[in-house]
């Protein structure tokens, strides 16, 4: 959604993108790099995702719902301080849970002497070895993809 903005001392029209309203799910900016990289798993023909983040991740929020809309199962891997115990249905994780999300909680600890992409690898290797067919991507799906989202997005802005 765009609006337009007059701003005192500012000669012309100052125009402001407004992500934050593309759906509480989606995430505002969070879809730009995800259209990139499920459009790469649903290519590859892959059968479920895998990302990680915090316990209360807008971008494993976003990743699961966008996944659940293209068919694929979400797998999340959850950096908590409390691995052991179940995290309830607080923010995030409530919408996680509604999307049928495959919550994977990791300690603060294997977090830190593994690292994310490291824990999202064993994860894929685990799928893979029940016959599944992941697709990957790292926390905040930053990667060489996903940032075409944001070059696209640019385009499109261009031509506005």
């Amino acid at each position: 959604q765009m609006h337009r903005w007059a701003l005192p001392g500012v000669s012309g029209e100052v125009w402001v993108k407004r992500d934050d309203c593309t759906g509480c799910e989606l995430s505002g900016n969070k879809i730009r790099k995800l259209e990139f990289l499920l459009a790469d798993a649903l290519q590859k023909q892959c059968d479920s995702v895998i990302t990680v983040g915090g316990i209360q991740s807008n971008h494993c929020r976003a990743t699961a719902a966008a996944a659940r809309r293209c068919g694929l199962e979400p797998h999340i891997i959850l950096r908590t301080g409390q691995p052991e115990e179940d995290p309830g249905l607080v923010g995030n994780l409530m919408i996680d849970r509604l999307v049928g999300a495959h919550i994977h909680l990791v300690s603060e600890a294997d977090f830190a002497a593994k690292g994310g992409w490291a824990l999202v690898c064993e994860l894929r290797a685990e799928l893979e070895a029940r016959g599944g067919k992941p697709y990957a991507f790292p926390s905040g799906g930053s990667n060489s993809l996903g940032t075409w989202g944001y070059l696209n997005r640019a385009l499109i802005e261009i031509g506005q």
